[in-house]
Parts: C-alpha cells; sequence; structure tokens
C-alpha cells in the first residue's frame, strides 16, 4: 500500500518516480486526503472497472451509483460503441439518470490514450498545497472527520502539513520530460502570439480554424472546423453535432482534434492552425505529462500533429475564427454530423465571402 501511494504521488506531481515517504502522522493524514481527492482521468478506459473505481467527475464518491449488472470487474471501454465514443443507447437505458449525466462529461477522443490518476481538486489535475488545503477545509467542514481523525485537524495544521508535504520534495524535477510526443520531418513553427509567419512554408500551409459551441438545455455540442487554402478558399468543413455535458475549453479542444483529423484525410501536409481559445492553443506544443481535463485530447492532437510534415499554432481574436465559430452553432441545430470537401452549402460560402472582406 504505502509504494502503491508514493507512485501514485509521483505520478500527480509529475515527477516520474516514487516519492521517498518517511513515516509519521501527516503521511497517514497525506494518505487519507489524497485518496479522498483523486480519480481516474479516462482515456482507453481499459484499465479502470465501471464498478468499484473512481473516474466519474462527481465529488465526492467519484463512482457510479447505479447497481451493478454487469460482471464487476467490468472496464469502462465496455460502455464504447467504438473506442472513443461513448455507447449512449446502452448507457441510457441501463444505468441511471444521474449517472448519464456524469458518464456525458467524461470526454472521449481518440481511444488510444492512456488511463491516468489525477487530482480532481486543481485545474492541472496535480496536488497542491493550495487545492490540498482548500479540499481539507471542505471535508472539516462538511464534516468528513473519517479521513482526519475523530477531532479532525484544524486549518493551521491543514497548512502546515501541506507546506511540509511540498518541501519534502522540493528539489525534485516537478515535470517529466520522458513524454516527447515528436514533431513530424518538416519544420514546426510555434506562433501564439497572434503574429502570422512570413516563411514561405507557412504561405503554402492549410489554414485550419476551430471552434466548439454548447446548449445546456439539451446538453448537446458542437463542433465546427474549416480548412481554408492559402489564399482563402474552402477546401473542407465539419459541423458535428454530439451529445454530450462539457466545459467549452473540452469542446475547443475536440474541435481542433476533429478538424486536424479532418486535414489528414483530405491529405494536407503542411498546417496553420487558428483558435481563439488560449488554453488549447498553447497546450498544443506543451511536452510534458498532461494531467488537465483536456490532457487526453491534447495527447491525441499532439500525436496527430507528428504525422504533419510542418505545423504552426496561433491564438486568433473570436472575430476572426468567425467561421468555425458558425459552423459550431450550426451543429446544435443539426440531427446528423456536415462534412464537406472543396464546396459546401451556400450559406457557408456566404460566410467565407463575409469573412474574407471583413
Amino acid at each position: 500500500m504505502l509504494n502503491m501511494y508514493a507512485t501514485v504521488i509521483g505520478q500527480l506531481q509529475g515527477w516520474g518516480k516514487s516519492l521517498p515517504l518517511s513515516g509519521g502522522d501527516w503521511y497517514i493524514w497525506g494518505k487519507d486526503l489524497l485518496c479522498a481527492g483523486i480519480r481516474w482521468r479516462i482515456g482507453s478506459g481499459d484499465l479502470v472497472k465501471i464498478w468499484g473505481d473512481k473516474w466519474l467527475p462527481t465529488p465526492w464518491s467519484f463512482k457510479v451509483v447505479t447497481p451493478c449488472f454487469m460482471d464487476p470487474n467490468a472496464r469502462v471501454s465496455q460502455l464504447m460503441s467504438q473506442p472513443g465514443m461513448w455507447d449512449m443507447n446502452f448507457i441510457k437505458q441501463h444505468f441511471l439518470p444521474v449517472d448519464v449525466e456524469k458518464i456525458l462529461a467524461v470526454p472521449l477522443c481518440d481511444g488510444n490514450g492512456r488511463d491516468v490518476v489525477v487530482w480532481h481538486f486543481s485545474d492541472d489535475g496535480r496536488f497542491s498545497v493550495k487545492s490540498g488545503y482548500w479540499f481539507g477545509m471542505e471535508m472539516k467542514r462538511t464534516e468528513m472527520r473519517s479521513f482526519m481523525g475523530k477531532k479532525g485537524l484544524e486549518p493551521r495544521q491543514i497548512v502546515e502539513k501541506c507546506l511540509e508535504w511540498q518541501r519534502e520534495f522540493s528539489g525534485v524535477m516537478l515535470r517529466r520530460k520522458n513524454l516527447q510526443m515528436g514533431g513530424g520531418n518538416g519544420a514546426e513553427v510555434q506562433q501564439s502570439d497572434g503574429e502570422v509567419g512570413r516563411s514561405s512554408t507557412h504561405e503554402q500551409a492549410a489554414k485550419l480554424f476551430f471552434d466548439g459551441a454548447c446548449d445546456n438545455n439539451t446538453n448537446i455540442i458542437g463542433i465546427g472546423a474549416v480548412v481554408l487554402s492559402a489564399n482563402g478558399e474552402l477546401m473542407g468543413a465539419i459541423s458535428v453535432p454530439m451529445e454530450a455535458v462539457l466545459k467549452p475549453h473540452i469542446i475547443e479542444a475536440l474541435a481542433l482534434w476533429h478538424g486536424m483529423k479532418l486535414c489528414r484525410q483530405m491529405g494536407v501536409t503542411k498546417l496553420a492552425i487558428a483558435g481563439d481559445a488560449v488554453n488549447v492553443i498553447n497546450a498544443i506544443g506543451r511536452n510534458v505529462l498532461d494531467l488537465s481535463d483536456i490532457g487526453g485530447i491534447m495527447d491525441a492532437v499532439r500525436r496527430m500533429k507528428a504525422e504533419f510534415e510542418w505545423v504552426s499554432w496561433k491564438h486568433v481574436r473570436k472575430r476572426q475564427n468567425g467561421i468555425a465559430h458558425t459552423l459550431a452553432r450550426h451543429a446544435l441545430k443539426m440531427v446528423q454530423s456536415m462534412f464537406c470537401y472543396d464546396s459546401g452549402p451556400p450559406w457557408l460560402h456566404e460566410v467565407i465571402v463575409a469573412h474574407s472582406r471583413s
């Protein structure tokens, strides 16, 4: 149990190694606190059990509440109709509505990602003093004292324990660098400041714009992406509705992945990516273990990025991303997905013309 705990901590912090635990009361407290706040982030779903394991984004249990009706060791991957896609008919038919809603809040991508353990109470999926203190105080406030002893810990003690934990390993590398995703065979240029490169490669590259939208009343999200030639002509576009309950930045990340997938299907080799989601754009070039809620999707993006000869990316303002935004909003009204190559519906060409004049 001790070695398992040490391994989990090392992964959460991105150290790539087990931390050297020493005994004491702080370890007992830290173990209980950590175990209460960690859960699985689903990639392929092959490692995670549907019942018993913590994998739903539902504090405090993170577990399915529907009574078990399958093999108790059944894996989350068995809830997918194909890798990276929930079997919605099966899920709605057999699971309680509260579980259906939370399963819809778990993003999937290509189904080739890893199942990883994350700390739920931070944006980057890693334990920190701040998040540990907040969680400890929240448990104390809600009288979840079974995690911290009969009397519980005082706020000052919670801070001291978290700081002691953090100081113990301050000299260790906080991020591991062995998750290199590869950069393709050609040049790669990162552009995140909104400035367009002047290189001849960039001028020849296809332009991918992506965006996402959601309708909270229907639990439908919209994926929009458009591929334009160097002179602004339509090469391809997608407008995809999906049933999901996802945060906006997760939808944006999915839109990027679907847009890049479209480009690969079209045979694009040089690609200039543009979008208005800063956190998604910045994550494209990240080459460390990403435990955030978009980390699994961005891992798939980086894997696909390596299949292009040349890729650049930059952030643009919303008004510059109008075509993709229109496609994403249009998807919310659709029953089936729209895919088009070279030519599209009249309204899309009107939007492209209007965008070129703005």
